[in-house]
This record gives C-alpha cells, structure tokens and sequence, in this order.
C-alpha cells in the first residue's frame, strides 16, 4: 500500500551504521558547525522513500505537521527530491535484499506526492536509479542529473526559473 502520514508512522529508527553526526540546532558558531560538517563521512544507505513521506508529510495538513502547511489547498507546493545514491533502504526490507521491491515502495510514494497535488522535482547527483527518478519526476522534464557541486547549481537554478514562470493575479 502507498505511504500515508499519520504520528504513529514516525517512531525511531537507529541509523543500521551507528555513525552519525551529532546535530548542532540553533547556533551561531559557525566554526564548530565547519568543523562538524568536514568531519562527516559517506556511509550508510540511501532511503528515498522516508523523504518523499516526509516531505509529503510537511506538506500537507496531516499529523504529525498539521501545523506546517497553512496554506488553502490550492496554494502550490513543490518538493524537490535530491539523492546523491542508489536507492538501497527501506523500512521495510533490508539493506539491498530486494531493490525492486525498495523501488517499487518508492515509486507508490512518489505517487503519492504527485496525488496530494505537489508538483515533484528529482535531481540525481552522481550515483542514482535514473529510470527510478525521471519517472518520480511530475513530468520528465522535472528531473536532473548532475556529476558535481555545478550540476547541482544548475538544476537549482532551472527549478526556479520554472516555479517562477508563475504570475500572481488578484
């Protein structure tokens, strides 16, 4: 079944490598957050599927974020989705056991973006299921795929352009 927002779907999960980064909120020492940020290392797997829901989650009116989204519903909302990896995680199954069954969880929540009316940008970063997230994308022409920091850049930059082609009317 496709993914739905409800608090008891957000308990806690230990992260399955044990090795990361504690989290400074609100602060402005920018040297210990440098330090921080240069300090962390790649490890572990990508979950694709635990941001779409999340995004969705913030997105919308439902708990746990009922708070978040103040917005009528026929305000626009967009989401981009930015993955640097193959999606290799789900709650659901184990770490690269099955990647159709973690794709084909994926797809039911993209799915499910684009069904709650959130138009769903994909940006692929040097590794990454091409097929998987062009076809996330709300229409192909929404996904990117980048090898660096520049690709990045210019995908950000293209988004926008296209989210502010729109005109506000009274």
């Amino acid at each position: 079944a496709a993914p739905v927002s409800a608090s008891s779907h957000y308990r806690a999960a230990r992260c399955s490598t044990g090795s990361l980064a504690p989290i400074r909120l609100l602060t402005d020492d920018f040297a210990a957050l440098r330090t921080t940020i240069a300090s962390m290392q790649p490890s572990g797997y990508t979950n694709i599927t635990i941001g779409l829901q999340m995004g969705l989650a913030v997105a919308s009116s439902s708990a746990p974020f009922q708070d978040s989204y103040a917005g009528p519903e026929e305000v626009l909302r967009y989401m981009v989705l930015l993955t640097d990896g193959d999606n290799t995680m789900s709650r659901y199954v184990a770490p690269n056991a099955n990647p159709a069954a973690i794709d084909a969880r994926t797809r039911l929540a993209c799915q499910s973006v684009k069904d709650a009316g959130v138009t769903l940008f994909t940006v692929r970063v040097i590794a990454g299921n091409a097929n998987l997230l062009r076809d996330c994308a709300s229409n192909p022409g929404m996904y990117y795929a980048g090898d660096n920091a520049v690709g990045i850049s210019e995908a950000f930059r293209s988004i926008t352009r296209q989210i502010s082609r729109l005109r506000l009317t009274s």
